[in-house]
């Protein structure tokens, strides 16, 4: 019976959690010194395995930041870890094995740990001792662009694609942050491709819809943009909607009640920020709405956008000033809880141009067009709370930044990679 009851014990020491109270409830039980031995034991293992787990999570980690390096090898990675579990480990504690590995495509290493914990006493009731284990995988996160991001972190669809939707980032990496098993959802025949596809939480569709198969325990990406001061709104330059008939030529300044380009009509803006404050900025068919360096800021719950389906939209972020890099910029004003969110809709069949970072923390991005957009960007990065991709468009989020001088805010695009610990 005892020997059956130390098989137990040592099951659950190699467990990544032990159970100290079920060794305390033993060692205060009737049942004799053979009990109490074994108990003892247990706690040893216990007390080791913990500290095992710590140094074999500390030597994952650390080996997993030499992985972008090119000349890190298999005995680089050694090397690495065993340094490590040397500097750190308990030296009372009797390391009985140690083992480390690159993951496929270099995307993170695991380490595994094995010690040996003697009887207390002296191998009468468990001649072998105990061998606790613990194994750690730390894996790389980053590294490549980003260029997609879905803020929500709770709830279902945070990213969504249906019908016949694809979204193309051949060059960067698309995330969710919600832990919801369904985060990440495709549906019907829409597919997802990019060089990285990551879900804090769970990933639902056909598998062959994702290219490459999505990534389900990443980490939650802090709103890159957060720190980003937003531009300043002032006072109004238009008093009234603008809506635009015929051509006209418009200037930077505050659209108060916002910007309508009507059926036909063609709006060309000079240079600078375009705030609508509590109104859209709308498109409507048959519209055209050209601008070189310009950003929208919109400010104000009433404030949208709208951009139609025969419209026609070429637009470039701005090259300097507080919008630099930025096409779309909607102001923070959700707190914490149930979200309202604003709308930004684009179901243009010609918006092939959308040079810039689209920056929605409030906001939920709806792509509906029948036809590619933005694939003819350099670059295209979105920052929102939802983005959704219905109808037929191919939504391109190209990465060549190298290919404009409209620069890339910080915290998006290019990012060093960084080692997490995977569960």
């Amino acid at each position: 019976m005892l020997l059956a009851c130390g098989g137990r014990w040592a099951s659950l020491i190699g467990s990544r959690s032990g159970n100290v109270a079920l060794a305390a409830s033993l060692v205060l039980a009737p049942g004799g010194v053979g009990f109490s031995a074994l108990a003892f034991d247990f706690m040893a293992a216990h007390t080791a395995k913990v500290q095992l787990q710590a140094a074999a999570d500390g030597a994952a980690l650390a080996a997993a930041r030499e992985l972008p390096l090119k000349s890190t090898s298999r005995s680089t990675v050694d090397a690495v870890v065993v340094a490590y579990v040397r500097a750190n480990l308990d030296p009372d504690i009797a390391l009985a094995a140690t083992e480390s590995a690159i993951l496929d495509e270099r995307a993170g290493v695991r380490v595994t740990l094995k010690a040996h914990v003697p009887s207390v006493f002296g191998g009468l009731f468990n001649k072998n001792g105990l061998s606790p284990t613990a194994t750690a995988v730390a894996r790389l996160a980053g590294g490549t662009p980003l260029c997609a991001l879905a803020l929500e972190t709770l709830d279902a669809k945070s990213l969504h694609l249906e019908k016949q939707a694809r979204m193309i980032a051949n060059d960067c990496a698309v995330v969710s942050n919600s832990t919801h098993s369904r985060g990440i959802t495709l549906r019907d025949s829409a597919e997802l491709h990019a060089s990285m596809i990551c879900s804090a939480g769970g990933a639902a569709g056909k598998k062959a819809s994702f290219n490459p198969e999505a990534v389900t325990d990443c980490p939650e990406i802090r709103d890159p943009l957060a720190d980003r001061p937003e531009p300043e709104a002032g006072g109004c330059t238009h008093l009234l909607p603008v809506v635009v008939t015929g051509e006209k030529a418009l200037s930077p300044g505050v659209y108060c009640g916002g910007l309508i380009v009507s059926k036909n009509a063609t709006a060309t803006l000079s240079p600078g920020v375009y705030v609508m404050k509590n109104g859209p900025l709308r498109v409507a068919n048959d519209a055209t709405l050209i601008g070189q360096h310009v950003g929208f800021y919109f400010v104000g719950d009433l404030s949208s956008m709208r951009l139609e389906g025969s419209s026609k939209v070429d637009l470039t972020a701005p090259l300097d000033g507080p919008m630099a890099g930025f096409l779309f910029f909607a102001d923070r004003v959700l707190a914490t809880g149930a979200l309202k969110l604003r709308d930004f809709v684009i179901e243009s069949n010609n918006a092939r141009t959308l040079l810039g970072t689209i920056y929605l923390r409030d906001g939920r991005l709806r792509v509906a067009a029948h036809a590619p957009i933005a694939d003819k960007s350099a670059y295209t990065v979105v920052v929102a709370r939802r983005i959704e991709i219905t109808a037929g468009p191919d939504f391109v989020l190209n990465a060549d930044y190298d290919a404009t001088d409209v620069p890339t805010p910080e915290g998006v695009g290019p990012r060093p990679a960084q080692p997490y610990l995977a569960q």
